[in-house]
């Protein structure tokens, strides 16, 4: 059992909400080019995450471009489309992602472990690179927005989760000691390597999903890692 400071904050996809289903729609929309297979799905996830990375480091002007994703990944692929397919296929990429956000699936061990934080006296917060307009009514459709006092989102901050001043910045609207905040999450980039670096207490969750976002980070230690939020003391 891991015992969590006064504050926590939580990541929603994959670490609250099942993002394998989100992850195998999306791939499976783009299925005719890239395959189908549970590895050629999986291959799916990883070049758009290797293709997402890219954009935010290198070419930030085509961040929410799909088409331009989807060629890119095509490229890592090895796969040739010409701009046509990539804009058909951009769309049923985002069609299918509106469609699974809009229908997301909270883990079996969300609620009462929420309410048993909640209960005990502790802040509960979350973090998100999306917006907080997306994801308070997310939390509302889930009927969990109760447990949370605030949002911290990457576009009301200005920064993504896996820069540095976005925790600076939950540091800053916390006003709190460092040493009293718990950061649980299921992505090292994300969620764990600054709020480690900045002296957080992090909490790595594995939720061993079918389809996963492959990470390839190197001396990143989360202090503590769980399969499960009943790991989580109070």
């Amino acid at each position: 059992m891991i015992k969590v400071k006064e504050i926590v904050i939580f990541d929603l996809d994959g670490t609250l909400t099942d993002q394998s289903r989100i992850f195998e729609a999306q791939a499976m929309s783009v299925a005719e080019v890239f395959g189908d297979t549970t590895d050629e799905l999986q291959r799916t996830i990883d070049v758009f995450y290797k293709t997402h990375d890219t954009a935010v480091k290198d070419f930030p002007e085509n961040r929410g471009n799909i088409a331009w994703y989807i060629k890119y990944m095509a490229d890592l692929c090895g796969i040739k489309i010409n701009d046509d397919v990539a804009e058909s296929l951009a769309v049923d990429w985002k069609e299918a992602h509106a469609q699974a956000m809009n229908n997301q699936v909270l883990y079996g061990d969300v609620v009462e472990n929420l309410q048993r934080i909640k209960n005990m006296g502790h802040t509960i917060y979350l973090a998100s690179g999306n917006t907080r307009e997306n994801r308070m009514g997310i939390l509302k459709s889930l009927d969990i927005d109760t447990f949370f006092t605030d949002v911290f989102a990457a576009q009301t901050i200005g920064y993504q989760k896996q820069q540095r001043q976005f925790w600076e910045r939950v540091l800053s609207d916390l006003s709190a000691n460092v040493s009293n905040i718990t950061v649980v999450g299921n992505q090292l980039n994300d969620d764990i390597q600054h709020p480690l670096a900045l002296g957080m207490q992090t909490i790595l969750i594995n939720r061993y999903e079918r389809l996963s976002r492959k990470e390839t980070v190197e001396n990143i230690v989360p202090g503590a890692e769980i399969c499960s939020l009943t790991e989580l003391s109070i």
